[in-house]
């Protein structure tokens, strides 16, 4: 019975032997493999037996010997370029927009304002009302609550610079008012 356990544990030892040096055998196979499969591109990328070693690159295998295959890669996709899209017309209809022309230069015999007023009827402004106002040095363009961007629009149009909510004083009916300064004198 010795000679059975001796022989056992013989028999175990050389299969472990064995199995070690298989194992030793794959690694060392395995290795030499890897090195000589992996050779580097001339732009510096490397690629393994015809695989792209970039990750997330698809890369894939060429018929055609390693030598022969273009190691360029391809150009990114530049999307077409597109015209800028034209901003959609925001102008309000001038036709909707009502104006009290105020002479605030009053020294000229209304000459100024009337021009301003025969300006904003020009370009379709409902001019509702002409009337006196105090002294302004500069055209100056009022809205009426909820209509700034129609005064904006408005002293755009005319080149004023002044743009401001009326103080409360004013007609409320009406959308914006413009009190002609002493800038508009001849």
């Amino acid at each position: 019975m010795e000679r059975w356990r001796s022989e056992q544990a013989s028999a175990s030892t050389a299969l472990i032997r064995n199995l070690a040096a298989g194992l030793g055998l794959v690694l060392v196979v395995g290795a030499a493999f890897a090195l000589l499969g992996t050779r580097e591109l001339p732009d510096g990328s490397a690629t393994n037996g015809g695989e792209s070693a970039e990750p997330g690159d698809p890369g894939g295998e060429s018929d055609a010997p390693a030598e022969e295959q273009d190691p360029t890669p391809e150009a990114p996709i530049v999307p077409e370029e597109t015209e800028p899209e034209e901003p959609e017309d925001t102008r309000i209809s001038p036709e909707s927009i009502t104006v009290q022309v105020l002479d605030g230069y009053q020294q000229d015999g209304g000459d100024a304002a009337g021009a301003v007023t025969a300006e904003l009827r020009e370009l379709g402004y409902q001019v509702v009302a002409e009337n006196p106002a105090i002294a302004y040095e500069i055209t100056t363009v009022l809205w009426t609550e909820g209509n700034e961007d129609a005064a904006r629009q408005l002293a755009e149009d005319i080149g004023a610079t002044e743009v401001r909510e009326q103080p409360g004083n004013l007609s409320a009916q009406v959308t914006v008012h413009v009190v002609v300064g002493a800038d508009r004198a001849s």
